[in-house]
């Protein structure tokens, strides 16, 4: 895909076999944007977008009609264990027909996909009856619904107003518009670091010793990396050591109190105001049955 002005264009270089077939577009440059090229391929392309208050993961896939989905939904899950189980959001061409996301008919590669999400908890987020791919071939129409959402079940509440535009782009397929509510709720105040032991109490040399401890233990040692012959090897025995490192600090480091608030970057303003309705209709039953409010309702029988 072409690069435009007021655009940031995110997807697979131009080197290797085959065409660039996915791409994500980000005109809103607020956006802090990172992509996985370990994760992304011609066909799918994953990239987190964050800001201050939140992270997801957007992934964008077009899977080709003549070819096996094997390889495709293996990526899929690859996406998921690298990315975790939150916060997750997959769209694009998956050229597979299911009743759950709208078509009348279901194929074999409906199936399999509708088994794939299903195993990756991931939940479909398409609804209504208009088709995603809609043109004119030959005086003929071909429509029909091959386009799906789908996220994780943390952004299932959180995702308003998907529906198929038909304006949206002049392809034969037609564009999908929704919301993604995750703004920053007022007050929220952010981690504005990732450290995690008060390095100014530690007990150097308690430290020093436990991490010896732990070396012997577990064999790392000068010999041990002089005896490694490949990356692989390499990077086992360095997260091995990083683990003894964490390890040694978490039994002779205390760790830092977080003394910043932290509240939940899913809670809106709009949520702040129905939780105080919902409070102050819980306290006006209790005002209208305790005593006092009795008492101001009788009427003294002499003037009834």
């Amino acid at each position: 895909m072409r690069s435009y002005r007021g655009a940031r264009i995110y997807q697979a270089s131009e080197e290797g076999e085959g065409t660039v077939k996915a791409a994500i577009a980000v005109f809103d440059h607020d956006l802090d944007v990172i992509q996985c090229p370990e994760l992304t391929t011609h066909n799918i392309v994953v990239v987190r977008i964050r800001t201050q208050a939140w992270e997801i993961a957007a992934a964008s896939v077009y899977f080709e009609p003549d070819k096996p989905m094997d390889s495709y939904l293996e990526h899929l899950r690859a996406v998921r264990r690298k990315l975790g189980s939150r916060h997750l959001l997959i769209g694009g061409d998956f050229n597979a027909k299911s009743s759950w996301w709208g078509s009348l008919t279901e194929d074999s590669r409906g199936e399999e996909l509708c088994s794939t999400l299903d195993e990756l908890e991931l939940q479909v987020l398409n609804s209504g009856t208009l088709p995603t791919f809609d043109t004119i071939r030959g005086g003929r129409r071909y429509c029909s619904h091959v386009d799906v959402t789908a996220c994780s079940a943390d952004l299932l509440c959180l995702v308003e107003g998907w529906e198929v535009d038909e304006g949206l782009t002049s392809s034969d397929h037609n564009g999908i518009k929704f919301r993604i509510n995750l703004k920053k709720s007022l007050g929220t105040a952010i981690k504005s670091t990732t450290r995690t032991f008060n390095t100014k109490k530690a007990n150097w040399v308690q430290f020093r010793e436990k991490l010896a401890q732990f070396k012997i233990e577990e064999n790392i040692n000068q010999t041990k990396f002089e005896e490694i012959e490949n990356s692989q090897n390499l990077e086992k025995t360095i997260n091995k050591y990083l683990e003894l490192i964490e390890k040694s600090c978490q039994e002779t480091i205390p760790k830092k109190k977080n003394l910043e608030k932290i509240t939940l970057p899913w809670w809106s303003q709009e949520l702040e105001s129905l939780k105080k309705e919902v409070t102050t209709r819980k306290r006006s039953p209790l005002r209208r049955s305790s005593p006092k409010a009795d008492r101001r309702r009788r009427v003294p029988a002499t003037q009834r």
